[in-house]
């Protein structure tokens, strides 16, 4: 069976254009906005059907194509706007109404989206019973406990069998609750964020969210849902790192240990919204009109805080799957600004306030809820080089992009025979060649379809491509 395999082109010693995992959240819906992040270059997508607020869960497959979206259920404070989940083609699913008993989309970060297995994601339109099952988990509103009739549902979720429809998917069920609403500590929109990241073996799920007094857990797994476990007291946005080894919890960091779902507290910030960066070394974070960023290996964690930009006006931070880290504003119409290689340290994070224009939609109070685990990256410092190799133009491509097996790399400039590496986002060497002329034609019909890095190195240059 031939591969599909999906490379994107950077040159690393001109421009930080980024590299990322797997395709299940290449495509964001959120408030009344879309972003297609696929080949590292995103684009706006202005086809989405809800009106997000609160609430924002996209899925896709494994390569990258629309399954779904959802802005959670109905908010009795927003009654001209449906709580739904809509198909590829942009339409309610079947049974994809959610109603008052699934979610809320005032919801702050109250749904996150999910394959069954984190490791299991490979639908492409045959899927079997086994990998064609989704979750989508949502949390209640504190509107939904103060108006008339009150009923707030807590978290629940659905679940979606993507076999059905040929392949535009059905909402199996609905309604599901997981743990019950308690209004003994009284209401707060602080403790409505929720949060998925896999478990150690990547066969089961961690979803994270608030009773009113503390931060709890359920498992998620093959066997079916766990028991909560109490972890510590906390409120606001639940951030994991992408290596899993960190989460923020409100304005707290703590080790995170996966293995055992273990938090441990590291110090309090005083900032107020956060972002990791791809492979889980760096924090970035925004207050008082800074952007600052703080290295995680550090001994002195704090004491690393280095200024990026001063004079920010932005609200939050997201980190996307094109592996950059975005600034963003409750309702705005763009983005303001980006941060381009957020794994390297001080200035060579090549921040931008070049906004990214969403084309006339606006981007609610939201961006996409992604788990981070599907946002982890450890290649290397995307300005590696700059000092070691002058910046030339080059005509260099890979196609056809994405391939089925056989690519062409083809470059205008080329001097003797150039090895090359295709290297796993884990950097392993999966194939590795010599390119012999302007056009090389390479087979990599045997490499398992995925998404890799293709590495030429040659005399004077070094060209990374993805």
């Amino acid at each position: 069976m031939m591969r599909k395999l999906l490379f994107y082109t950077i040159l690393t010693f001109i421009s930080c254009g980024s590299l990322y995992a797997q395709g299940e959240y290449d495509k964001c819906y959120f408030g009344t906005a879309g972003i297609d992040f696929t080949g590292g270059n995103p684009y706006v997508l202005t086809n989405s059907q809800m009106i997000g607020v609160e609430s924002a869960a996209s899925m896709c497959s494994q390569n990258g194509d629309l399954l779904f979206y959802s802005n959670g259920g109905d908010s009795p404070t927003v009654p001209a706007s449906v709580g739904a989940v809509w198909n590829a083609n942009h339409v309610i699913m079947e049974n994809g109404i959610l109603g008052s008993e699934s979610g809320c989309i005032s919801s702050f970060d109250g749904a996150v989206a999910f394959p069954k297995s984190p490791s299991n994601s490979n639908f492409d339109g045959s899927a079997s019973p086994s990998n064609s099952t989704y979750y989508i988990f949502m949390r209640d509103c504190v509107e939904s406990s103060v108006t008339t009739p009150s009923y707030n549902s807590g978290l629940t979720y659905c679940e979606i069998d993507m076999d059905a429809n040929n392949g535009l998917g059905k909402v199996v069920n609905k309604g599901n609750q997981v743990v019950p609403f308690d209004p003994g500590f009284g209401l707060s929109t602080n403790h409505e964020p929720l949060a998925a990241i896999s478990n150690a073996n990547d066969d089961g799920w961690f979803v994270f969210s608030y009773t009113l007094d503390s931060l709890y857990s359920i498992e998620v797994d093959d066997n079916g849902i766990g028991n909560i476990k109490v972890h510590v007291e906390g409120a606001k946005r639940i951030v994991f790192s992408p290596s899993k080894e960190h989460v923020i919890v409100g304005g707290i960091l703590y080790n995170y240990n996966n293995l055992l779902n273990e938090l441990s507290v590291i110090r309090s910030f005083p900032e107020s919204s956060f972002a990791f960066s791809p492979n889980g070394k760096v924090l970035y974070a925004i207050g008082s009109g800074n952007l600052n960023q703080y290295d995680l290996t550090a001994t002195n964690i704090f004491g690393s805080k280095v200024t990026i930009n001063s004079g920010v006006t932005a609200s939050r931070l997201y980190l996307t799957p094109d592996a950059r880290v975005y600034l963003f504003n409750v309702d705005a119409g763009s983005l303001p600004g980006v941060i381009n290689c957020p794994n390297s340290l001080g200035t060579n994070c090549d921040f931008s306030m070049t906004s990214f224009n969403l084309g006339g939609k606006q981007a609610g109070h939201v961006f996409t809820n992604i788990p981070a685990n599907y946002l982890f990256y450890n290649g290397a410092d995307c300005n590696l080089s700059v000092n070691d190799y002058k910046a030339e133009s080059i005509d260099f491509e890979v196609y056809p992009n994405p391939s089925n097996g056989n690519i062409t790399i083809s470059m205008s400039k080329f001097e003797n025979h150039i090895p090359f590496n295709v290297v796993s986002l884990e950097g392993k060497v999966v194939f590795d060649g010599m390119v012999r002329s302007h056009k090389e034609i390479v087979d990599l019909r045997g490499v398992e379809r995925g998404i890799y890095i293709l590495e030429v190195n040659g005399k004077k240059k070094r060209l990374v491509l993805r």
